[in-house]
């Protein structure tokens, strides 16, 4: 999955070493507003751990995004109906 993402985004996808990464980004925000970090640069580079890095795959993103603009093809030109079926 995490690949996929990558791809459809076109944009490196970064997974860290936490579970709970909710959780953690709010302790980090908080840690700033308590002082304990100068700022969320600050905390993210403290805080959080990346140990994969998925790069974006050019031959995906290109066959992803042909397969996006089909879908918004057909969603444009099913509108009508759907307005009417509403």
């Amino acid at each position: 999955w995490s690949q996929m993402f990558a791809d459809i985004l076109d944009t490196p996808l970064e997974i860290c070493d936490s579970v709970e990464t909710g959780t953690k980004g709010v302790a980090l925000a908080a840690g700033v507003g308590a002082g304990v970090y100068a700022n969320l640069d600050e905390a993210v580079t403290q805080g959080v751990h990346v140990i994969r890095t998925y790069r974006p795959i050019a031959k995906n993103t290109a066959i992803y995004l042909k397969r996006y603009e089909a879908y918004r093809m057909i969603a444009d030109a099913m509108h009508d109906a759907w307005d009417f079926l509403a």
